[in-house]
């Protein structure tokens, strides 16, 4: 975490902005940063996913924050008992929370989350920087800039296209490739998100160098990535990196995948000792829903996860691979 400073006058409240990791989700929230470091607010950055959410709640309690707002972290079922027990005990005791979310999981549940007293800005588009325009960009200092960031989060989403050779798809593909060398760097996504919300800089020295480091190893990556098909038919693409060093960059050999082929593409990789992650994503053109694919693979098989329609992923024990395999190929033969 890490406190920002707009040389306005602190009012001395405290806020904690809690970001989803990809890029949408964090220029989302860089954008609602400077909207608060100008009216005079305190704040603390953190990072954190679906399943995390919980403890970075806790967190946001621990450092007595007056506001706490959730920023493109979907609603993960199998741990709403417990976040609706945390967001309960916060709004009880006064703390302000704002959670702001576009997945489908969330929507699903927005009557109980609002009945918490949480301010729940919930809309079903593919990503969340369009909600975010709407409510903050008038607030920030400088809306020709975080209006180009935001732009830059939908693309993140694949929610919206920006023309290829141009400026800002240059810094699309170098943030985009910096966040994918590593995933588990919350550190270096706080240092952005303050970068862009205080210096109002997309790209510094170190998003370049990692940019660089990073393309290297995804070229890499798709090259073994043929090697490893598990299922090819008309419509969809398995492909199992279990075992293989995948840093961040599943969803992009995922996107990648089911834009150049036009199917729907799975990737199975392996997360920490005993997890199998799938992802999903689904090229433009075929209706094909993946937060309900992803919905459906962890019912079954006692996993959590989701996403929205073109991009989703599902987590559920790794000693089930060869049973989510079979299901995934049945799947794939339906499509």
């Amino acid at each position: 975490m890490s406190t920002g400073s707009s040389g306005k006058r602190s009012s001395g409240k405290l806020a904690q902005v809690i970001a989803h990791g990809d890029l949408d989700g964090l220029a989302s929230a860089a954008v609602i940063v400077n909207a608060l470091l100008n009216e005079g607010w305190n704040v603390k950055i953190s990072v954190a996913a679906p399943h995390t959410l919980y403890r970075a709640l806790q967190s946001l309690e621990a450092v007595g924050a007056n506001l706490g707002a959730i920023v493109d972290i979907a609603l993960d079922e199998a741990f709403w008992p417990q976040i609706r027990e945390k967001l309960a005990s916060l709004t009880g005791k006064g703390v302000s929370i704002l959670w702001v979310d576009h997945h489908k999981s969330t929507g699903e549940r927005a009557e109980e989350i609002r009945s918490l007293n949480v301010d729940l800005v919930w809309a079903p588009e593919l990503s969340v920087a369009p909600i975010v325009r709407k409510i903050f960009l008038d607030r920030t200092d400088d809306k020709v800039f975080f209006g180009k960031l935001l732009l830059l989060g939908e693309a993140g989403d694949r929610a919206t296209r920006i023309e290829r050779g141009s400026y800002l798809s240059e810094v699309l593909e170098a943030v985009s490739l910096a966040l994918d060398l590593d995933p588990l760097d919350e550190a270096f996504r706080v240092r952005l998100v303050r970068m862009w919300a205080s210096r109002k800089v997309l790209v510094d020295d170190e998003v370049a160098l990692r940019s660089e480091e990073a393309y290297e190893f995804f070229a890499k990556l798709l090259n073994r990535s043929k090697e490893r098909l598990a299922c090819v038919t008309d419509k969809a693409v398995v492909i199992d990196m279990v075992g293989v060093r995948m840093r961040g960059f599943a969803g992009r050999l995922a996107a990648y995948t089911a834009e150049s082929t036009g199917k729907v593409c799975f990737i199975l990789l392996r997360a920490g000792l005993n997890e199998l992650v799938v992802t999903c994503r689904v090229p433009k053109g075929l209706n094909v829903n993946a937060h309900e694919i992803a919905r459906k693979i962890a019912a079954e098989f006692g996993g959590s996860g989701g996403g929205h329609e073109k991009a989703a992923s599902v987590r559920v024990p790794l000693h089930l691979k060869d049973a989510v395999l079979g299901y995934l190929r049945e799947l794939c033969r339906k499509l």
